[in-house]
């Protein structure tokens, strides 16, 4: 069902990092950044402002609402402290200093009787709600079981009786706050060689499960009774996917912004990733053969590199460039690759490039038909520029010359019959291969930039991705061309398109999702 947006309030100058609700659905505590004021409770429907939150020196990172009545509001900052307030409306209570550092998050026990604060000072200190008394203290690992490392998140049980709480020391911790002293029940890594990537900075219970989020975005699921290791960890990307390519098998590559390579079931889940040594930078394209045998991936650090997907590693001496690429494609067989850069159009095959043409215009994107034959380099004078290929020789055969804005994408059919370029002034054209004549050329649907197309397998679809965030599927087999819209696909734009099987498309977007579409014919 479609969520209907209720309403769109802004309570701070600056940042939002923390919101609550209250128990009664009518009111929302928010901090974060702010000029004139760091933290706000205002109600949901019509945002006025419910007290002032006064005593926030610096940035407050964390605030909740007491589940039960008389209602309260509990912030922690980066100025060390923990401040109460009660109400409504709200008015300040008092202060707890009992951090020496900043406090990241601060949560009401869910009997509302008791308030945890964890800090970047490594511990944890437990008040009593009420009176706002220190009732105990989760010891740091320079002096107990605790943690090494700053404590981004601290979330409580159902049972009021145990707290988990995620750390910069790439540890999550269960404790048990049943009795006067605190203990830690089961320490849980999330791996044996942990990183940067795998510091802890959330927490969370669902239902009999355990879990945390790692800073490069994965969700670790924990069940104490099996160990301490994650039972299922959920990865993805956390930056916009730029690349996007299909293998036999309904498998798919994507990558992203931080150079980051993943492999993914659609119908399932993520497989996990591309390890080794690769791209220290934005991925322009990733391209994977037919046999299952060769992915090729060129990135804006001026390198392409080849990978096997049977050992999921990068393999060793990268293809370096001689200038930055703009768009990379390869025959399905891995036979045949072309890249352009600022320096030309540069062919390459088995970790080499063989052949490199001069251009005179700025190339922006490329593609190469199925067989090898024929390479189509489009540019920002909004012309293409086809070429026949010969072994290491490129010969200029045709120029079509009928866009209005540079070219972003193209690609040609499967059957070699057609090519289909897309540009930034939102037009579409479908180009017969053989004439070098538009076939089609009334498909100006798009509200912005077309970034991205791609065929069916069966050559008689076209689905085009925008800026706009829609995908549109068009059937060139019917007359006239009914254009089928998926709106809102993807928030802030669809990056990339591929067609897995002739009902199934695979797209990626700059809200570094993917999403697969099962098309009914």
């Amino acid at each position: 069902c479609d969520h209907v947006l209720k309403g769109e309030q802004k309570p701070l100058s600056g940042t939002v990092d923390d919101m609550a609700w209250s128990a009664d659905n009518q009111r929302i505590a928010v901090c974060g950044d702010g000029k004139e004021a760091r933290a706000k409770c205002i109600l949901w429907d019509s945002g006025n402002q419910v007290g002032s939150f006064d005593g926030i020196a610096k940035r407050c990172n964390s605030c909740d609402f007491k589940p039960t009545r008389p209602f309260g509001i509990v912030t922690g900052a980066e100025d060390s402290k923990v401040n109460f307030y009660e109400g409504p409306p709200f008015q300040f209570k008092q202060a707890k200093r009992e951090h020496s550092n900043s406090v990241n998050c601060v949560r009401y026990s869910p009997d509302g009787e008791r308030v945890l604060s964890v800090g970047s000072d490594q511990k944890g200190h437990l008040f009593a709600s009420k009176s706002g008394d220190l009732i105990a203290e989760l010891s740091s690992g320079q002096k107990g079981p605790g943690h090494t490392g700053s404590i981004y998140s601290a979330h409580w049980s159902v049972c009021n009786s145990k707290v988990l709480t995620a750390s910069a020391d790439k540890t999550v911790k269960l404790w048990d706050l049943s009795e006067a002293s605190p203990k830690v029940i089961t320490t849980f890594m999330v791996d044996a060689n942990p990183l940067v990537e795998h510091m802890q900075v959330g927490s969370f219970w669902y239902g009999d499960f355990m879990g945390s989020i790692s800073l490069n975005g994965d969700i670790n699921y924990f069940d104490g009774r099996v160990g301490s290791s994650p039972v299922k960890v959920v990865t993805g990307h956390s930056k916009t996917i730029t690349a996007l390519s299909s293998a036999p098998g309904t498998e798919v590559y994507t990558a992203s912004y931080d150079g980051i390579i993943k492999r993914w079931k659609p119908y399932e889940e993520c497989i996990g990733k591309i390890g080794g040594k690769g791209h220290t930078s934005a991925v322009v394209g990733v391209l994977a053969s037919s046999s299952s045998s060769l992915l090729v991936s060129c990135g804006m650090d001026n390198k392409i590199l080849y990978a096997s997907p049977q050992s999921m590693e990068f393999q060793a001496n990268p293809l370096a460039l001689p200038g930055c690429p703009a768009d990379i494609h390869m025959t399905a067989d891995g036979a045949l690759g072309v890249c352009v850069t600022s320096e030309g159009i540069h062919l390459f095959k088995d970790a080499a490039i063989f052949s490199t043409t001069k251009i005179s215009y700025d190339a922006t994107s490329v593609a190469v038909s199925p067989l090898g034959k024929e390479i189509a380099v489009g540019s920002s004078d909004m012309k293409v520029y086809v070429y026949e290929v010969s072994g290491p020789t490129l010969t200029l055969v045709s120029t079509l010359d009928k866009h209005r804005g540079a070219l972003t994408c193209m690609r040609y059919s499967d059957d070699e019959s057609m090519l289909a370029t897309g540009d930034a002034n939102r037009q579409v054209f479908v180009w017969e291969r053989a004439t070098k004549q538009v076939k089609h050329g009334n498909m100006v649907y798009h509200t912005a930039r077309v970034q991205c197309l791609a065929w069916s397998p069966c050559s008689t679809k076209l689905a085009t991705g925008s800026l706009d965030m829609s995908i549109i599927l068009w059937d060139l087999s019917r007359d006239p061309i009914v254009p089928v819209t998926m709106a809102r696909a993807h928030n802030e734009g669809v990056t990339k398109l591929t067609f897995i099987d002739k009902t199934a498309l695979v797209s990626t977007g700059a809200d570094a999702c993917v999403r697969v579409w099962k098309l009914t014919t």
